[in-house]
């Protein structure tokens, strides 16, 4: 009986770990997907963006990190979200477990296949 009080306490104080994680990567979206946009968009005044451009910001190893941080705040972000709307329908706790399950290789999937596109360009230094 107490095992499964403890088990109880620590997935609540985890779940209650990745709700601030979901506000924490909010701010952090707030601020650098912002960023990234205007390094895109607006800080080549009136340059257009080329593919030669792009390849030469993502050769420095800061907007390497950036970008490679954004994807998986982006994703985390996401499917936490939407695991989020997913639980208000009260599913059960099998489904609860499968979806979670799901989102969390869903979303190694999505990081790593980002992380190949984005080799590519660090491969190009």
């Amino acid at each position: 009986m107490i095992a499964g009080k403890t088990q109880g306490r620590a997935s609540e104080v985890a779940a209650a770990w990745a709700w601030v994680v979901q506000r924490v990567t909010a701010a952090f979206l707030l601020f650098f997907l912002g960023s990234h946009l205007w390094v895109l968009h607006f800080s080549l005044g009136d340059e257009k963006i080329t593919f030669v451009r792009v390849t030469e910001r993502l050769k420095q190893p800061f907007f390497q990190m950036l970008d490679m941080v954004l994807l998986a705040v982006v994703l985390y972000h996401a499917l936490y979200g939407a695991r989020s709307i997913a639980l208000d329908f009260n599913i059960s706790k099998a489904g609860k477990r499968a979806l979670t399950w799901g989102l969390i290789v869903l979303g190694l999937g999505g990081f790593l296949y980002g992380s190949v596109a984005l080799s590519a360009f660090f491969r190009a230094m």
